[in-house]
């Protein structure tokens, strides 16, 4: 099962995108979508253009005090393997500190005996717990960065928005992909790479490595 974290006000469109790209029905929560597939894999590039995150979903649970992390995936560690704890969604930075401390202790008890690394700057999973105001989710993931940063922006405009909120509106307008797209005042052209991106069906991988 996987989590696809999405902004606000995008979860319709990121539904609509994983019912055509893994022809399941996602199930709907505020900012994230819950769905079952074979045709994607963590260690994959993400092809959701309406993702700002996707994880391989481990738990969900509505209060701390019930966090169990025994369904996290033994198989992606061993003892060489560096990890870092991400949580958004939760305010206050001494709550977050709590929380990923209290996730950790569950990490190392769940591995044992495999003892991986915390690692900050270039880990090789990220545990991320997302809070939306109702649950919390936890997942785990191999982008660090988010996926509506995309790549090719080298020289964004002022005014530009992201990715995702990008490919909202061109599907919001009603392009179907093969069809022709007018767009006026095109500034950096995100509308236009976001088109172009949907109907050729590529995939954008983020290199990190460039940065």
């Amino acid at each position: 099962q996987y989590y696809a974290l999405v902004n606000d006000q995008l979860e319709s469109t990121a539904q609509a995108e994983i019912k055509e790209k893994y022809k399941v029905n996602p199930a709907l929560n505020k900012n994230v979508l819950a769905f079952s597939s074979t045709g994607y894999s963590p260690d994959q590039p993400p092809e959701l253009q309406s993702a700002r995150r996707m994880l391989l979903a481990i738990t969900k649970t509505k209060t701390l005090e019930k966090l169990d992390l025994k369904n996290l995936p033994k198989e992606l560690f061993t003892n060489e393997t560096k990890f870092k704890i991400l949580i958004e969604g939760v305010k206050g930075q001494e709550n977050r500190f709590e929380l990923a401390a209290k996730v950790a202790e569950q990490v190392y008890q769940n591995l044992k005996p495999v003892n991986p690394k915390l690692e900050l700057k270039k880990p090789d999973w990220l545990i991320i717990v997302f809070y939306n105001g109702e649950d919390y989710f936890i997942g785990i993931g191999k982008q660090l960065q988010e996926l509506n940063i995309r790549p090719y922006r080298v020289f964004p405009h002022s005014a530009s928005f992201r990715g995702d909120l990008a490919f909202h509106l061109v599907k919001s307008s009603g392009y179907v992909s093969g069809q022709k797209l007018l767009i006026g005042f095109c500034k950096d052209g995100i509308l236009a790479m976001e088109a172009s991106r949907y109907s050729n069906e590529r995939v954008y991988a983020f290199d990190e490595s460039t940065m």
